[in-house]
């Protein structure tokens, strides 16, 4: 089963090139959404942490945000 959410440009966890999730991005109705196949995956920075696709960032020191690559 998988997921989509539009939310393509906010900063949050599935946006982040570090977080380990399998998701891909598809055209739906004329717009980008971001399909994902698990609602949980990891923080590759800090050590596999887990966390949801949609955490916001928190400002902690180990969160490095990157917006991940396949995004325009």
């Amino acid at each position: 089963m998988a997921w989509q959410t539009w939310k393509i440009n906010e900063r949050m966890c599935l946006t982040c090139q570090h977080f380990v999730v399998s998701r891909r991005l598809v055209s739906k109705g004329g717009q980008l959404w971001i399909e994902y196949d698990n609602p949980r995956g990891s923080c590759g920075i800090f050590h596999n942490f887990g966390k949801t696709w949609n955490e916001k960032l928190t400002g902690v020191s180990w969160c490095h945000y990157v917006r991940w690559n396949e995004l325009p």
